[in-house]
């Protein structure tokens, strides 16, 4: 038998840790002053609330873009087509969330949040976009399990939300 090398492992980004805790605690944060927002402070709408975030979003886009620092396609009918379903159905679910921000407790907020993550894994297997591996699935019922285990104490339901 011939000597066969194993396959060669990608190598990693040295940023991607601090990516990944970047991602980590600016999302938790995003969460946490949303719910302050629409429920401390009684902010009114969670649609300006969203607007003004994706304001925010597209602003700093563009000063890294200017800056060098990020590189962008440019915006053309083709790449439009093909992004605005997908644009539209993420801000279908940021303002789901940030209504729901504002009727439901942290803990079950996250728990619904988790259960996202399954079902588009779910969606794109059935379509066949993509088939994770064993290791992906068990990592991601181990995400929705340990979401529903830290809320098991404030799980509620409020028919209104």
């Amino acid at each position: 038998m011939p000597d066969e090398e194993p396959a060669a492992r990608p190598k990693r980004s040295p940023l991607a840790v601090p990516t990944a805790l970047f991602y980590a605690i600016t999302s938790v944060g995003i969460i946490s002053a949303n719910k302050v927002t629409l429920t401390q402070y009684a902010f009114p709408s969670a649609s300006v609330l969203a607007f003004l975030q994706f304001g925010v979003t597209v602003a700093c886009l563009g000063v890294l873009k200017i800056l060098g620092v990020i590189d962008l396609a440019p915006l053309d009918a083709k790449s439009v087509r093909v992004v605005l379903p997908l644009t539209a159905l993420f801000l279908a679910d940021v303002l789901m969330g940030l209504f729901a921000t504002g009727n439901l407790s942290l803990p079950m907020f996250t728990v619904l949040r988790r259960f996202s993550i399954p079902t588009t894994m779910l969606l794109e297997r059935f379509v066949g976009q993509s088939n994770p591996t064993l290791l992906v699935q068990a990592a991601v019922w181990g995400m929705v399990g340990g979401a529903v285990i830290a809320a098991y104490d404030d799980l509620g339901f409020d028919i209104r939300g």
